[in-house]
């Protein structure tokens, strides 16, 4: 048995490093203890594996003072900013969406007039969301959201099964397309043929009229 110092991470390591090396050189292992002093320990070999007890010696608590610079900080916070998102459209009770075949992210503006025209929310579809045109919020479908609106209005959907999804529960669907044969038109209560650029203009004139 021997008696030498050592820190813990030294003693751990070479307890390690004697079993798996079957290192059974306990003078050899002694003098590498001894070049990494920091505590005081017993060792003890054993049929050819190291068992080991520790004894920490009493010893002093030092203060160190650290002063980090700009360059020892890897990340620095700025600023938080909570944003919230933009609409809600879970709770809307009128939705204009628009789809693909609205042609832009300019052209959404025909979708925003008459939502607000109607006093609705905006919506869009998966297709719309990932051209860049308006955000994944306002998505409505398997990935994104599904609503039941009293009025659901789309334009330039084609309709496919995972947008009809999220919202083939909406009272009343009217349903704007070039195509007489999109899938929307199957789960429309109103279907429009036509250009939603002559469309919704008139839509729009018509609301404001009323209103």
């Amino acid at each position: 048995m021997f008696k030498f110092d050592s820190a813990f991470a030294g003693l751990a390591w070479a307890a390690d490093y004697a079993y798996n090396q079957e290192q059974e050189d306990e003078e050899r292992l002694a003098k590498f203890y001894q070049a990494v002093c920091g505590t005081s320990y017993q060792l003890q070999m054993a049929c050819g594996k190291l068992t080991y007890t520790y004894t920490l010696d009493s010893g002093e608590v030092v203060k160190v003072p650290v002063e980090l610079s700009d360059v020892d900080t890897v990340v620095k916070v700025l600023e938080r900013v909570r944003q919230d998102k933009e609409v809600d459209l879970k709770g809307a009770q009128i939705i204009v969406a628009g789809g693909y075949g609205v042609g832009s992210k300019e052209n959404f503006k025909l979708i925003r007039e008459l939502a607000e025209a109607l006093g609705g929310e905006v919506g869009a579809s998966r297709a719309a969301v990932d051209a860049g045109w308006i955000s994944h919020d306002y998505q409505i479908g398997q990935t994104g959201v599904t609503v039941r609106p009293r009025l659901y209005i789309c334009a330039g959907i084609s309709g496919s099964i995972q947008h009809r999804a999220g919202m083939t529960e909406s009272k009343k669907i009217i349903a704007i397309n070039t195509d007489p044969n999109a899938p929307i038109f199957s789960c429309a209560h109103y279907a429009i043929v036509g250009d939603l650029n002559q469309v919704i203009p008139q839509m729009i004139k018509a609301f404001k009229a009323k209103a």
